[in-house]
């Protein structure tokens, strides 16, 4: 009897599920999710996972549609994927501290 593999979730998978769970789910704050965890936070970091790797895997999730983005400023586009990573941009050049 030939036993069926799953298929393991790839990182991207891993990054999606932790994405909709903390930003989504808990809703943390993007430059939250952006940044390094600091001191209080309750939400563990994927191991290996840069910012980078969250600000695509937003970008991905807004894409099909799993997540919707808001902004403050009239002039972001928050329904295109040049406006939502224009957003996670500007959100990724902001220093560690802020």
């Amino acid at each position: 009897m030939e036993e069926r593999l799953e298929r393991l979730p790839s990182i991207d998978d891993v990054i999606k599920h932790w994405l909709l769970n903390t930003a989504v789910e808990f809703g943390v704050p993007l430059h939250c999710v952006l940044r390094p965890v600091t001191q209080g936070s309750n939400v563990r970091r994927i191991p290996g996972c840069n910012s980078t790797d969250y600000a695509r895997g937003l970008a991905e999730l807004s894409d099909s549609g799993l997540i919707k983005f808001s902004s403050e400023l009239q002039a972001d586009e928050t329904t295109t994927w040049a406006g939502v990573t224009r957003i996670l941009g500007r959100y990724l050049e902001l220093p560690n501290d802020y």
